[in-house]
């Protein structure tokens, strides 16, 4: 009698122990990781190392910035996690730990990610604010009250200004100026990691023909800015070999 006692009250604890467990995994989720990693073409960025572009204009970079925002994560069954409130993120080729961005979900498998370069409108009207959209981060136009979606810096002998420097700094986000833009990507993975690649070379080709000579210096909204946000919009990728 007082063994069946013991056995019973050993199984239900265990049965407790094991639904608390698994509990708490459900809640916890597992973390994902998404790794950036800026190219010119096949070959990973280096900044002030020289490339050429395909006009055949070779150039250094050394500054490129931008902002990544409403992350949203989907499964093979359409069921979807979202990151949007006060998630964003600056991916700055300076610093490799900004390039990491660690996200926890219960969803199992993930088959597509879906985010936007750039900063809401919303946002940009709410003034001031802090962390990653500090103004002190240099992404911000105070004159303009919003903020730069993307920046690229450097130099090219093509370039007809002192020390022959390019600078886009790409922004707007009034109705017919707004240089944000949706991305979509499929997902192949079953380790946890989603590795994106974001190619430089798409800011001067991918659907506009906008070649550094005429096209060095962009610091504000407008036609040419938009036109630099289609090309961008295309400089995304992914690793697919994963597994």
């Amino acid at each position: 009698m007082m063994k069946s006692f013991f056995k019973y009250y050993a199984i239900l604890f265990c049965s407790f122990l094991f639904c608390t467990i698994s509990f708490c995994q459900e809640i916890t989720g597992k973390e994902i990781q998404i790794q950036f990693t800026n190219t010119v073409g096949d070959v990973p960025l280096k900044l002030n190392e020289t490339y050429t572009n395909d006009f055949g204009e070779k150039f250094s970079v050394s500054s490129f910035r931008f902002y990544i925002s409403n992350i949203t994560l989907i499964d093979g069954k359409n069921n979807s996690a979202n990151f949007f409130n006060d998630k964003y993120f600056l991916i700055d080729q300076s610093d490799s730990s900004s390039q990491r961005i660690f996200l926890t979900t219960t969803l199992k498998e993930i088959t597509q990610i879906n985010f936007m370069i750039g900063i809401d409108s919303l946002k940009n009207v709410q003034g001031v604010q802090t962390g990653v959209l500090d103004p002190a981060k240099g992404m911000f136009w105070v004159w303009n009250t919003g903020y730069v979606m993307a920046k690229l810096e450097g130099n090219s002998s093509v370039v007809n200004a002192p020390r022959h420097a390019f600078s886009l700094h790409i922004g707007g986000f009034k109705q017919g100026q707004n240089t944000a833009r949706p991305i979509q990507l499929e997902v192949k993975t079953n380790t946890g990691i989603v590795h994106i690649f974001a190619d430089i070379n798409c800011w001067f080709k991918c659907v506009h023909n906008l070649p550094l000579k005429e096209n060095y210096f962009c610091h504000e909204p407008g036609n040419k800015a938009m036109k630099f946000a289609d090309n961008y919009s295309k400089m995304f990728s992914i690793l697919q070999n994963n597994e």
